[in-house]
């Protein structure tokens, strides 16, 4: 009978690498299982309300109180976009000091805003650039939970509610706009 060769290293190193996939893939399903848990999820969703609540009300953020009476024409920008707003406070808010002007953003970060809408309405005594206001304002496909706050608590109470029903419920798709595409 002849020596037969067996490619002992190779075997052994291939062995060894299905072991070790074993072992990812152990660690990667017990990984899973511990992120769709429901107390990891409303605590990182805890955890991104308070940052945006931190950034939202943060001390160094410039209250400016609105005038008695408004100096200037009164204008209104509507949005030539469609999507969820989020906003540039800071660089709206240089925008407005330079133009000595005012601006009351009409809907709320997180709100849905189709194309034409009323997007803000504008108080200045000189020319301002409608086209640089409008940059200040980012329409997205979904909501953004770093500068929404009010995301974060409609998650949470989302949970809770379906937690209640006994049906499959999903409040959300409900009162969110059918279009999801931006335009």
């Amino acid at each position: 009978m002849a020596d037969r060769f067996v490619p002992g290293i190779t075997i052994s190193v291939a062995f060894g690498l299905v072991l070790l996939s074993v072992g990812f893939f152990v660690a990667y399903i017990h990984h899973i299982a511990n992120c769709i848990r429901l107390i990891t999820i409303a605590t990182r969703i805890r955890r991104e309300t308070e940052a945006a609540i931190e950034r939202v009300a943060a001390p160094d953020a410039v209250a400016v109180p609105l005038p008695d009476t408004v100096v200037g024409a009164t204008r209104t920008v509507a949005s030539r976009r469609s999507g969820v707003v989020a906003v540039d406070t800071a660089g709206l808010v240089r925008l407005c000091a330079q133009g000595d002007a005012w601006l009351r953003l009409v809907p709320r970060v997180g709100d849905y805003v189709p194309a034409g809408a009323l997007l803000m309405v504008v108080a200045c005594s000189g020319p301002l650039d409608e086209d640089r206001l409008r940059a200040g304002v980012r329409f997205d496909l979904e909501r953004d939970p770093h500068q929404d706050v009010a995301f974060g608590l409609r998650r949470l109470v989302d949970i809770a509610e379906r937690a209640l029903s006994p049906g499959v419920n999903d409040p959300t798709t409900a009162v969110r706009p059918a279009a999801t595409k931006l335009s």
